[in-house]
């Protein structure tokens, strides 16, 4: 058997396949601000990205891009909600309510982690 007959023909009959995952059971909005102090603000500069779906190159949502200023706005609301009732909790007590965080946390982000499957081209398993 000769090499050239060894070969793969790339450019000959290879089709890529349809991706297993549809996003049409996941709402995606057009815009996302920042989160800060309990509150979603838009970024002080203004700034937002586009993410993108890799396989299709379509826009999926805009996102904002957090500055200098918008880091020292976090910071502070963060400092003052410890500052606040979470230093002056007992432990039993903040354990309680992180675990209550986290499970409304996790229900609220389970659906923006999908968002990242078809922009990152990544699999996601929880």
């Amino acid at each position: 058997m000769d090499s050239q007959s060894n070969k793969l023909a790339f450019n000959d009959g290879w089709q890529y396949a349809p991706a297993p995952e549809s996003t049409d059971h996941i709402q995606i909005d057009d815009k996302y601000d920042l989160f800060i102090g309990g509150e979603f603000v838009a970024p002080e500069e203004g700034r937002y990205f586009e993410t993108i779906n890799p396989a299709t190159e379509a826009t999926l949502s805009s996102v904002a891009m957090a500055g200098d200023a918008d880091i020292d706005r976090a910071v502070k609301a963060a400092r003052k909600a410890y500052n606040g009732p979470w230093s002056k909790m007992k432990a039993s007590v903040s354990k309680k309510a992180n675990c209550c965080l986290s499970f409304i946390h996790h229900n609220w982000s389970t659906p923006k982690k999908n968002t990242s499957r078809p922009n990152g081209g990544v699999m996601i398993y929880w």
